[in-house]
């Protein structure tokens, strides 16, 4: 092989492992066995902390995730979900929380948030390891989160950095559950 074929080859390996490098942003899923399909997004990071002693840090991760009866069907809501991860616990004041997509607001009560996720006591201080927080919202909040120009949230008194990442996830999930192809982008791939 000469030295100007091997480069190529080179060159077109690399290409490929850059454009598979960000992973896929949300799956499908058939269980035959029960029949339902689950449509979920990869874990996004929207909230970091550091702790006090040295290589201490929590995060708090967020991931849409929506099942219904059938192969192929629309889930009438998908859940948010977020968990906690990191090496020591995460506290924090209660559940409560917002998203703010432009004009668009959810709200959610600690009680409605925790769903059997969290030990809530006095439903103000929670301690968080792993899923600690689901809410249900419907495809077309999800849309507006997706679709919007800028998005703030808060859960338990702590700032959610829902950014590009997330709205991109989301947006290829909506795209699976209509059963709509992914745009063609330069240096993407479809999903489906």
């Amino acid at each position: 092989m000469s030295v100007s074929r091997s480069t190529a080859l080179l060159l077109l390996v690399a290409l490929l492992i850059a454009g598979c490098g960000g992973g896929q942003a949300a799956f499908q899923d058939y269980d035959a066995d029960s029949g339902q399909t689950t449509y979920r997004t990869r874990a996004y990071t929207v909230s970091t902390l550091s702790g006090a002693n040295i290589g201490s840090s929590k995060s708090i991760s967020l991931r849409a995730r929506g099942q219904c009866t059938g192969r192929g069907c629309t889930p009438s809501t998908l859940q948010l979900i977020f968990s906690a991860s990191g090496n020591q616990e995460l506290q924090m004041s209660g559940l409560d929380g917002r998203i703010v997509a432009d004009d668009a607001r959810i709200t959610w009560s600690s009680r409605e948030a925790a769903q059997g996720q969290a030990g809530l006591t006095n439903d103000r201080v929670i301690t968080a390891i792993g899923q600690f927080a689901a809410i249900d919202v419907s495809l077309q909040q999800a849309e507006q989160v997706a679709a919007a120009g800028s998005v703030e949230g808060v859960i338990g008194g702590r700032s959610l950095r829902i950014g590009e990442g997330v709205q991109t996830g989301l947006q290829t999930l909506l795209r699976k559950i209509k059963g709509t192809p992914a745009r063609s982008k330069a240096g993407t791939r479809e999903e489906r």
